[in-house]
């Protein structure tokens, strides 16, 4: 990098530094305890802006050998310092991300996946650096990757140290990123390396008319959040525990999840509830904070039951965000609610209120603990997040078991098969009617071919957190079966899949 660049650079991070000075160590106070929400998931039409190329700067500087890394370390380390102005809908961003390479490969070029590129004018990369020396990357608009071409090429065990500071114009749509009048939503937000799956190469997708695409591996995050200019009526909501709050400084550290999200309104009222496994927040507006305690006390008793059918997740923290949006979203450690659903809600169990909290928490372990590739195996998550439904009302509502078959699954007449990929549909109901609606149908079938015993025994080993963070695919599932029964599964597979 040019002496002049990097004085740009180093004052830029100055300021973004002096901006967010104060976020730490601070004992952060308890919210109080009165109430919590839920989701189901939408992807809006993508925004294709037209392809664009940018050239980042050129690192002339002899380059640093890589950093051999210690095996205890995290193969992905996050820190974004944010400088956030929430009524001007705009976000700096200073990011240091640290990349360990395990894939045992030789790594010349690596991928930054940066989705806020899809929103036009979102995103303005304002300086970069790495440690490893770089010849020339560029950006595609039209697929949100930033190729780094890295010299010397990065080894496997030997670490990669990028510095990012970008901007980002927070559009105003109802969506999980962008704002409206009521809050802002912030996920898929920062820059983040993609999985690389053995044998196969780095996991990028490219957006579809509906479901979700991008794929996580584990990080480690630090992020620190100031508003800019202060405003001391908002609420700050995120997918992992509060470390400290020091004025209009918020910070955050979380191991080994998939993403860090946001929500932010000065509407929101709080609620809780937790047990030794987990700690529940929920965020919601204030027409429907009658619901609060209420949404905390399903997740709560979801959560439970969760554990014990597919094992313990580390995670033990989630967020609930009422959200302005048409539909919901899941997060690692947080879930969107669409506001609709609070409206909808009656005192009973019979609604999409309580349904999709319970359907939602169950994304913590399929997607936050056992990752998939929700583009071209989505029945993975969602078939198994909405048979956690049924499994729900089976454990604390039984005699609502008949009425979720009807109105969950035979009101919709769902066809298609269970193993479609997201290209697949233009519109959402096709999609949910066979990836998640016939995909529940599989698994009762499934679950009856091979008995109780064996079908939770099966779940638990798929589930398995010792698999630590491996793609899960097909045969994975159906591995997990073959453990515990040797029942040939060639006749379900021949009705259900494609």
């Amino acid at each position: 990098m040019k002496i002049k660049d990097q004085i740009i650079f180093v004052l830029a991070v100055v300021v973004c530094l002096i901006s967010l000075t104060g976020c730490v160590n601070q004992t952060p106070p308890t919210p109080t305890a009165t109430s919590v929400p839920a989701t189901a998931a939408t992807t809006p039409e993508p925004v294709m802006p037209a392809a664009t190329e940018l050239i980042a700067s050129v690192n002339t500087e002899e380059p640093t050998p890589p950093v051999e890394v210690a095996d205890t370390q995290a193969d992905i380390r996050y820190q974004l310092d944010v400088s956030l102005d929430y009524a001007g809908h705009t976000m700096t961003i200073t990011q240091t991300i640290d990349y360990t390479n395990s894939t045992e490969t030789s790594l010349s070029e690596v991928p930054l996946i940066l989705p806020p590129i899809r929103t036009a004018d979102g995103f303005s990369l304002l300086n970069f650096q790495m440690g490893t020396g770089y010849e020339a990357s560029t950006y595609d608009f039209q697929n949100e990757i930033l190729w780094l071409t890295v010299s010397p090429a990065l080894e496997a065990g030997q670490r990669l140290s990028l510095n990012l500071l970008y901007k980002l114009e927070i559009p105003e749509s109802q969506t999980a990123f962008g704002y409206t009048d009521r809050q802002m939503l912030l996920s898929d937000w920062y820059a983040f390396i993609p999985p690389y799956l053995p044998g196969e190469g780095w996991l990028i997708n490219q957006p579809g008319y509906v479901g979700e695409y991008l794929a996580y591996p584990l990080a480690d995050f630090t992020v620190n959040v100031r508003l800019s200019p202060p405003m001391d009526s908002l609420v700050v909501a995120a997918s992992a525990p509060l470390q400290s709050l020091d004025g209009n400084c918020w910070r955050y550290s979380a191991q080994q999840v998939r993403n860090f999200s946001l929500a932010i309104s000065p509407e929101y009222q709080v609620f809780s509830a937790g047990t030794d496994q987990v700690t529940i927040y929920a965020y919601l507006f204030p027409e429907h904070a009658a619901l609060g305690a209420r949404a905390a006390s399903i997740a709560l008793e979801a959560w439970v039951l969760y554990s014990e059918l597919y094992g313990d997740n580390p995670r033990q923290f989630m967020s609930i965000i009422e959200a302005d949006l048409t539909d919901g979203l899941e997060c690692d450690g947080l879930f969107y609610l669409s506001e609709s659903y609070f409206a909808s809600a009656d005192e009973t169990p019979q609604n999409y209120f309580h349904l999709l909290v319970a359907h939602e928490t169950a994304h913590q372990w399929f997607y936050g603990l056992v990752p998939n590739d929700q583009a071209f195996e989505p029945w993975l998550d969602e078939s198994l997040a909405a048979y956690s439904e049924l499994l729900y009302l089976e454990r604390y509502y039984p005699d609502l078991v008949d009425w979720w078959w009807g109105f969950r699954v035979r009101a919709f007449g769902p066809t298609g098969a269970v193993n479609s990929i997201i290209y697949d549909f233009l519109t959402s109901r096709p999609y949910i009617n066979a990836v998640y609606l016939r995909g529940v149908t599989f698994q009762q079938a499934l679950r009856d071919a091979v008995g109780d015993e064996a079908y939770f025994a099966a779940l638990k080993r798929y589930a398995d957190s010792s698999q630590g963070d491996t793609f899960r695919d097909a045969d994975s599932f159906f591995d997990a079966f073959h453990q515990v029964t040797d029942i040939d599964f060639t006749q379900l597979t021949a009705i259900y899949f494609k």
